[in-house]
């Protein structure tokens, strides 16, 4: 099997996969009629795509398969440094020195950037994201390829994901749970102010991050716009 084949099982196998629910990937992808080195490979995408951004093993494949790495710029954007990666692609810190501007730049993984149907997924997701316009969506800033590697660039936010949130407050007990707490973790209110979104109890607090999320994802619907990855490592 050539190394273009490779990919193009690779990309199959893992949207399929990502088409199964959670607890039953591994006993689906264990049953497919593949070499187990190919299997493997999904295996680590499908990882890396559950533990979201705070989960960083950069490169492991690339250098494990010969793949080309991820250049030093794409476009006009210099890229800085790793901040997170996902099955499909990884986020860059990058610098656009046209606008003197620090933004986040999602580039499509090395060993899907010869699949054309995960480019083409990719552009998609692009194209669709570039149509929404909303407080509680990221907007897209631009999109490009170069190289054979398709990116798209977005602002670069400074927080904390629901994820990390999660991790570092879940050890707390109940009784010192509140908005303070959350916004102390966060740096919010650095003047001591709380804003609005902090301004109530646990409970309180959770349904205004609830009804944001649910408020942003109400948009896209109504635009035709359908995410199919919320998790909290996706939500700042």
């Amino acid at each position: 099997m050539s190394d273009r084949e490779s990919f193009a099982l690779i990309e199959k196998l893992f949207l399929a996969a990502l088409s199964q629910s959670a607890s039953s990937r591994e006993e689906w992808l264990e049953a497919q009629p593949v070499d187990p080195e190919l299997r493997s490979v999904v295996r680590g995408m499908l990882d890396q795509d559950q533990r979201g951004p705070t989960f960083r093993l950069w490169g492991v494949i690339e250098r494990a398969t010969g793949l080309p790495s991820v250049p030093d710029s794409l476009g006009e954007f210099e890229l800085r440094g790793r901040i997170g990666e996902g099955g499909m692609g990884i986020v860059f810190a990058a610098y656009q020195p046209s606008l003197g501007r620090t933004v986040a730049l999602k580039v499509i993984r090395p060993e899907l950037m010869s699949c054309s149907g995960a480019r083409e997924r990719f552009r998609r997701e692009a194209h669709a994201a570039a149509a929404l316009t909303h407080d509680n969506i990221v907007p897209i800033h631009a999109f490009g390829e170069e190289g054979g590697f398709a990116y798209l660039a977005m602002p670069w936010i400074e927080g904390s994901s629901l994820a990390e949130v999660l991790r570092m407050l879940q050890a707390r007990p109940p009784a010192q749970l509140g908005g303070g707490a959350l916004a102390e973790f966060l740096g919010a209110a650095p003047d001591g102010v709380l804003p609005d979104l902090f301004q109530s109890d646990w409970t309180g607090v959770c349904v205004r991050i609830a009804t944001s999320i649910a408020d942003a994802l109400g948009h896209a619907h109504r635009e035709g716009v359908v995410h199919r990855d919320v998790k909290p490592s996706n939500i700042m």
